[in-house]
């Protein structure tokens, strides 16, 4: 395991529980749900299940999918365990050397997981996503900070997130929409769609940056929202392997 990964394994276990509490069902979530009860299959793996949130949200809907979860945090699988109404297999491991047969699956998930990677880690990611998905088979991938706009509430959520620990000090990266495009087609991907479903922000995540510009853009960004809990604007990819 690299410095970086382990890294982010202690890092998560960590903040496992927190995470767990903070985590709201959100617009990008239904769409997700959507897409899994519309796309034809059998076998579905997620890759950083987390919490088992929409492993669980599956379950209740009644869907069909065979559903197997992975994640590289301890914590976050005995949650999962936790939260599901009826056992799934679940995996310790890393989305980097996925432990499955090539062709295994007919749909790959991972929501806001990929980019919990350096930079030159990702294309080899997305590879190996690919190698065990069936042809034909379909990835979903959900993931932040890829729509750049141009507001200043987008442009001060951004910043916030650009200061974080994890993203300062390269053990993770979050590629644009079209280097995204770009990553999963030089993958043997085609991207079918391109959607920007949206999620709430936690903005308390950001209380414990340490720098007096960090203060000062969450003090305006709080003054830019008032009472209302801001969103932002995802972006959800369904690719295909030919």
């Amino acid at each position: 395991m690299t410095d970086s990964a382990a890294n982010i394994r202690e890092h998560w276990e960590n903040q496992a529980s927190e995470y767990t509490m903070r985590r709201q069902w959100s617009d990008a979530d239904e769409r997700i749900l959507t897409l899994l009860s519309e796309i034809a299959g059998t076998r579905l793996l997620e890759i950083g299940i987390g919490p088992g949130v929409m492993a669980s949200a599956v379950q209740r809907k009644g869907l069909s999918w065979q559903y197997q979860g992975l994640d590289f945090s301890r914590k976050f699988l005995s949650l999962a365990n936790q939260n599901l109404t009826k056992s799934i297999p679940l995996a310790l491991g890393s989305a980097e050397f996925l432990p499955y047969q090539s062709e295994s699956f007919d749909l790959v998930l991972e929501m806001d997981t990929i980019h919990h990677f350096p930079r030159a880690l990702i294309p080899r990611t997305v590879k190996e996503i690919v190698r065990v998905l069936k042809h034909d088979g379909r990835f979903i991938s959900l993931e932040d900070w890829a729509l750049r706009l141009d507001d200043e509430r987008s442009r001060l959520i951004y910043e916030l997130q650009s200061r974080r620990f994890t993203v300062v000090n390269d053990w993770e990266y979050h590629p644009s929409e079209s280097e995204w495009i770009t990553i999963f087609q030089t993958a043997g991907l085609v991207v079918e769609s391109v959607e920007n479903p949206q999620r709430f922000l936690d903005i308390a995540q950001y209380d414990r940056l340490p720098s007096i510009e960090a203060a000062m853009e969450l003090a305006r960004l709080r003054h830019i929202c008032g009472a209302q809990i801001p969103k932002v604007s995802m972006s959800l990819f369904v690719s295909r392997k030919p």
